[in-house]
Order: structure tokens, then sequence, then C-alpha cells
């Protein structure tokens, strides 16, 4: 797995690390950001953010938790 900081522009994805804020919208640690999430960070100003992005032979949390 890799993680850490991209832009958000091309966080697309990519699974959110932290919870964010963007605009009125409060995009939740966990989720897998999609074009309409990213659309709202780059909307909002957000440059960056943290992410996980899974490699070949990782699997997601929930997956695991299973």
């Amino acid at each position: 797995m890799k993680f850490g900081p991209v832009p958000a522009g091309e966080a697309e994805g990519a699974i959110l690390a932290h919870s964010t804020q963007a605009g009125k919208a409060r995009l939740k640690k966990g989720l897998r950001l999609e074009a309409d999430s990213i659309s709202q960070l780059v909307e909002s100003g957000i440059e960056t953010v943290i992410v996980a992005r899974l490699e070949d032979g990782d699997i997601d949390e929930n997956a695991a938790a299973d």
C-alpha cells in the first residue's frame, strides 16, 4: 500500500485517509474518491489530500475485516 499526500485532482480511485470538509460536504475517512468527490475537493480549494492506494496483492480494510 502506498500512503501519503497527492494532488486532489489526481486522487481518483484512492482511499481518503482523513475526513475532510469540502465546502458543505464532509468526506469521510475510508471513502474511495470518485469524480464527484474529486470535484468537491477541487471546487473547495483543497489542493492536496492524504490517501492510501492499494497495490497488487493488497486487500482493502473491509475485506480484511471479513
